[in-house]
């Protein structure tokens, strides 16, 4: 069982994560070369957000696998701007619906 109240273990928790943000600032700014209004925002946006990083990775992962995905079936007849034109068209859709697009639109286009 912990000890302590509530209030307490809240209040430690927002002490810590100012800490980490903090910390988090000071890292970005000495190894970004991003200026410190924006690696405030940058951080804040994370801390308020944690999934988001992640998030973002594993769109860019899986959209440059379709990427050499459609290179090695298409060749010659690849596209970048073309295949931009897929992936951006239909907006935010999940990476399932955009592998299916991108499945279609190779598919179009090796005809």
């Amino acid at each position: 069982m912990r000890s302590g109240s509530p209030q307490k273990s809240a209040c430690t928790r927002t002490i810590r994560s100012a800490i980490l943000g903090v910390q988090a600032i000071a890292y970005m700014v000495d190894n970004t070369g991003m200026n410190e209004s924006e690696v405030i925002s940058e951080v804040e946006r994370y801390m308020g957000q944690p999934g988001q990083a992640c998030a973002y990775k594993i769109g860019q992962i899986k959209i440059l696998a379709l990427r050499e995905r459609a290179k090695a079936a298409l060749g010659s007849k690849f596209n970048l701007k073309d295949f931009h034109a897929v992936v951006l068209e239909n907006g935010g859709v999940p990476l399932t619906v955009l592998e299916t697009l991108v499945d279609q639109w190779i598919a179009k286009s090796q005809t």
